[in-house]
């Protein structure tokens, strides 16, 4: 019974380390999956921080060229 027990206990030492490989094996897929998922996460912020500081320029600018235009009294109409 001793015998049967102990090859018992190698053969579920055996599976648990083929276990334990897979799992390590699948961890490694996920963690390069997580990172190239992360550098296209960190380009398309880039592409979105890019346009919303375009934005921000465009408005800015906007606003000042408001802010500087004088209007000559050619323009001006007056109703009589």
């Amino acid at each position: 019974m001793h015998k049967v027990w102990v090859k018992y206990l190698e053969q579920r030492n055996l599976r648990s380390l083929a276990e334990l490989d897979w799992c390590q094996a699948l961890f490694q897929q996920i963690a390069q999956e997580i990172k190239t998922a992360q550098g296209k996460l960190l380009e398309e912020i880039q592409l979105i921080s890019a346009f919303l500081q375009s934005q921000r320029d465009h408005s800015t600018t906007t606003k000042n060229a408001g802010k500087n235009k004088q209007i000559s009294p050619d323009a001006v109409r007056v109703n009589e």
